[in-house]
Formats: C-alpha cells, structure tokens, sequence
C-alpha cells in the first residue's frame, strides 16, 4: 500500500506541472487509481481536492476536461458520507460555480459542468 500511497503523490505533483500532456496524463492516472482503490483515495480526498482547487484555475480545454473526469470519478467512487462532508462540497462547488460563471453556456465544458452535477455531489 505504500507504493500506491508514493504514486498518488507522484501523481499530484504532476497534477502541477505546467506541460499540458503531463497535466493530461496525471489527471487520467487519478481517475484510473481512484477507480482501482477508492478506499485509499478516499483517505487522502482533501490533499486530492487542495491540489484540484490549485490547478482548476491554469488548466486549459483539455486538461479542464480530463480535470472534470478526475472530479465525476471521485464524486461516483467516494463513500456517501464523504460526499456529504460540508468541506468537500465547499470546495467542489467553489471550483464548479466559479467555472460555470466564466462558461458560455453553448460550449463544450458547460455540458461537462453540467455532467459532473449529475454524480450526485449536491442532493437536496
């Protein structure tokens, strides 16, 4: 486990690299390891969402979008209570709310805003 624990370190700090196909790869290697072991993930979602809330802001299109799917897999893995935590849902709907604002509502990521809602990260 503490080989998985060092990749998904690896992994954030690559979540940070300025090279958009390292940004690409990194987000595609989170998704793949939050499916595969959910249980882990899970224990380390903060430092996972702090490095999200980082970068959301310098990722362009397809890292955005690959950022989206990082986001939905953890929104359809993590336990229920976890999703519930109020700090977690702050910090999603900081990220979402603030692109939906700079989104024109007939682009591409609007449908991809719109998706990650449908992961059930808000119940009302």
């Amino acid at each position: 486990q503490s080989i998985v624990i060092t990749y998904l370190q690896k992994i954030l700090q690559k979540m940070m690299d300025e090279n958009s196909k390292v940004q690409e790869a990194s987000c595609s290697a989170l998704s793949k390891i939050t499916y595969e072991n959910p249980e882990l993930v899970e224990q380390y979602i903060f430092d996972i969402m702090d490095v999200i809330k980082h970068v959301y802001e310098h990722y362009q299109k397809k890292s955005l979008t690959n950022l989206y799917d990082v986001i939905a897999s953890l929104s359809s893995t993590m336990s229920r209570e976890k999703m519930q935590d109020a700090r977690l849902q702050s910090t999603i709907l900081d990220i979402l709310m603030k692109k939906w604002d700079q989104s024109q509502f007939n682009d591409r990521e609007s449908i991809y805003l719109v998706g990650i809602y449908d992961y059930g990260i808000i119940e009302y």
